[in-house]
């Protein structure tokens, strides 16, 4: 019971989505023909076929149709082609974050990508420009044979006229629409593959075309044959529910399973929870039926200019506003090709008698050059008529054209597109005033890209989003991902994970310190933005692009330190190999190093660093002879030890000291060479302020050094002190023990 009333629901919805939106799908059919090329009316094409009348057979009048909106529809669609449109989502509610937003839209762009989807926007747009309205969809599709994970998919609607949308829908996007359908018209025999157990794959045709009767929108003809329509029905249930927030805080629906128990509302109020349902019915039954995962109904429409008059909502393309313009023109280029296809063809003045029993060759003297042509002499009133004689007439060939050249401007300015907008050259203008005219033209047209990113791109990103949590819902499931640059790799989704060394993610613990978490359940809300730039497959050739407009404004030098970068970033095979051929030729401070060394050291500071190794190699040998000294003093007394040890620590010091100064100086001078050296290839423009930045540095790094080394001069201070505090605690020791206690004799063996 409850089927057949959802069935009956649906025709009712059916019929009147039809009546609703009757006139507005007969101005689309008209202007999607239009735009094909069907541009001359049917009564005046039958007026001007050939004809049998009573004079005899008139031929047919050219009817030529020069297509001039051909240039103006492409340049729209090469526009959208060219733009980036990209959504980009950002944190929108308290329980969302930036990480799992930047996964997110990683995650769309994949779903961008390996669904094909700017096609089926390019599809739909196509349809808008010349009709007002396409149309595009969102499905969910199995990933593979092996498991039951699905994936979203952006698909295109091939016959546009197939959508039948809530004709009492306000918004642009239809997203407060309650209903859709989405036809398809089967043959008896492949309806009766599909559906064997329907109750109209047995009938005869005769069945048919009585349920077409009945039912004239569920049974159409094609070519004498009947065709057998399924719709896919869309609709939109609303739920009232309570939400509530308790004391604890915990906010959420009253039938809600995690609410938590015993916790005082404090708080409460009705809202409206919408449920998508999905069925597939013909005119007598429902052959399928399930329940959406989503909120919304997943058709994306794509307009044009809108408006409403009287309550009639009408949506125009660029072909509509056109059309009477070009059939002025159409006209005109067939009268002019007319004209002067019949200027030689001029007819034979003749009097009567004067070809009297030669009709059949003057009869054909148009047609075929016949050497002569015979006649009879006549007599009028005793004088003697003239041969026969074309009567000749200029055609106004000249007032065709000034038609034609008038009709041409009035579609340039019907569709918005100049001669300046469609790449013609224009000798009387300057190319300021041409760059004018084409930004003019863009910045009319642009509303049709404009509704594409803020009107359709939007709704398809609420459905999308909303889609998500649903379809990729399996805790711990990998799921690829596309950055910005269109590099591509994987992530784990409502489960922590860490990258693995192979950039597979891993399962990880939540209390591990790396764990990553995407949880896409988590009642998180992101808001949209679509923006609209310039098309690039990945950012690296943007960045390519962009150095390219750079390089003309920067000085010589510069140019060439940037070129063999600029050439890896172009897109061709050898590429990297003139970039390598580019980069052999840099002075030797450009080159590129080894991974792990540092800049080249110039030959100054080389020879400052060998005279420091050869200091240390001395210091090196003053230490090896105090410690054999050391050594031939170690039977002395222990203040002579104490003072040798104390003595050979200060000057162990005092070298490092000395090193780590003269190291110091050196990486100074270094710094302060390539510093130099920086300065020379840059402009003149700023050489007072590079001048100046340097001294500063210079003043920054000598005062580092004098820091370091009076630093060291405090340390050794501090060592002669604790050196002779030990020295005078070791005297006063042997004091002591030469007054109080015996000296200790080894006995004899």
């Amino acid at each position: 019971m409850a089927d057949r009333k959802m069935h009956d629901e649906a025709l009712k919805r059916f019929k009147l989505s039809v009546a609703g939106n009757q006139r507005q799908r007969k101005r689309e059919s008209s202007a999607a023909r239009f735009a094909h090329g069907e541009q001359w009316p049917e009564e005046v094409l039958a007026q001007r076929r050939a004809q049998n009348s009573a004079v005899g057979p008139i031929g047919a009048r050219p009817c030529l149709v020069i297509n001039n909106l051909i240039q103006p529809l492409q340049q729209l669609e090469n526009q959208m082609r060219s733009a980036r449109l990209a959504p980009n989502l950002s944190p929108k509610s308290g329980k969302a974050n930036r990480a799992t937003a930047d996964m997110l839209q990683a995650l769309y762009r994949n779903i961008e990508v390996q669904s094909n989807g700017g096609q089926a926007r390019l599809w739909a747009y196509r349809r808008a420009l010349r009709t007002g309205r396409g149309y595009y969809r969102v499905l969910k599709t199995y990933s593979n044979d092996g498991d039951f994970d699905q994936d979203i998919v952006l698909a295109r609607i091939l016959n546009q006229a197939s959508v039948y949308l809530d004709p009492f829908a306000t918004e642009p996007d239809w997203s407060d629409g309650m209903f859709a359908f989405l036809t398809v018209d089967y043959p008896p025999d492949v309806y009766a593959k599909e559906w064997p157990k329907s109750k109209m794959a047995g009938m005869t045709n005769d069945m048919l075309t009585s349920i077409g009767d009945s039912q004239p929108n569920w049974v159409t003809t094609e070519d004498g044959q009947p065709m057998i329509r399924v719709a896919e029905y869309w609709r939109v249930e609303m739920i009232t529910k309570t939400l509530i927030t308790t004391q604890s805080g915990w906010k959420g629906f009253e039938d809600d399973a995690s609410r938590p128990p015993k916790d005082p509302v404090m708080r409460s109020r009705e809202v409206q929870d919408r449920i998508v349902k999905f069925a597939k019915i013909n005119a007598e039954e429902t052959l399928e039926e399930s329940e959406w995962d989503g909120r919304y109904i997943p058709i994306i429409p794509v307009i044009g200019n809108e408006d409403n008059l009287d309550g009639d909502r009408i949506w125009d393309g660029i072909v509509n506003p056109a059309m009477d313009s070009c059939r002025v023109y159409n006209y005109q280029v067939s009268k002019m090709v007319e004209a002067t296809g019949l200027a030689p063809l001029a007819p034979y003045i003749v009097a009567e008698g004067q070809i009297e029993g030669y009709e059949q060759l003057w009869a054909k003297a148009n047609n075929v050059p016949f050497s002569t042509l015979p006649y009879k002499p006549v007599s009028l009133l005793g004088q003697q008529v003239p041969p026969p004689q074309r009567n000749f007439g200029e055609p106004p060939i000249q007032a065709i054209a000034q038609s034609i050249h008038q009709s041409k401007a009035d579609i340039q300015a019907s569709t918005g597109f100049t001669d300046p907008s469609l790449g013609l050259p224009q000798r009387d203008q300057s190319g300021r005033a041409i760059l004018a005219l084409q930004k003019q033209s863009d910045t009319g047209n642009s509303g049709y890209l404009d509704n594409l990113a803020n009107v359709s791109m939007k709704y398809e990103a609420k459905v999308i989003l909303d889609l998500i949590p649903h379809v990729y819902d399996t805790p711990g499931r990998v799921v690829q991902i596309l950055g910005i640059g269109d590099e591509s790799s994987k992530v784990m989704v409502n489960a922590p994970f860490t990258p693995g060394p192979d950039g597979q993610p891993q399962p990880a613990q939540p209390s591990d310190p790396g764990a990553i978490l995407h949880d896409l359940k988590s009642p998180a809300e992101y808001g949209v933005v679509v923006t609209i730039g310039k098309q690039y497959s990945t950012a690296r050739q943007e960045g390519t692009a962009t150095i390219g407009e750079l390089m003309p404004n920067l000085p010589p030098n510069m140019v060439a330190a940037i070129a063999p970068t600029y050439i890896e970033g172009m897109d061709f095979p050898q590429a990297q190999e003139i970039a390598d051929i580019a980069r052999k030729t840099l002075p030797p401070e450009l080159q590129p190093q080894p991974e792990g060394q540092g800049a080249p050291i110039p030959p100054q500071i080389q020879a400052q660093m060998a005279q420091m190794q050869q200091q240390g190699q001395q210091a090196q040998q003053q230490m090896q002879q105090m410690g054999q000294q050391l050594q031939q003093f170690q039977s002395g007394a222990q203040v002579e030890q104490a003072k040798l040890q104390a003595q050979m620590q200060q000057t162990q010091m005092k070298i490092q000291s000395d090193q780590q100064i003269a190291l110091a100086k050196i990486m100074a001078d270094k710094e302060i060479m390539q510093m130099k050296l920086e300065a020379e290839r840059m402009t003149s423009d700023s050489k007072h302020q590079r001048d100046m930045a340097l001294n500063q540095q210079k003043m920054g790094i000598t005062a580092a050094t004098e820091m370091a080394a009076m630093q060291h001069d405090q340390e050794l201070a501090a060592q002669d002190a604790y050196v002779q505090q030990q020295m005078s605690q070791q005297e006063a020791l042997q004091q002591a023990a030469a007054t109080e206690q015996p000296v200790y004799e080894a006995p004899d063996e």
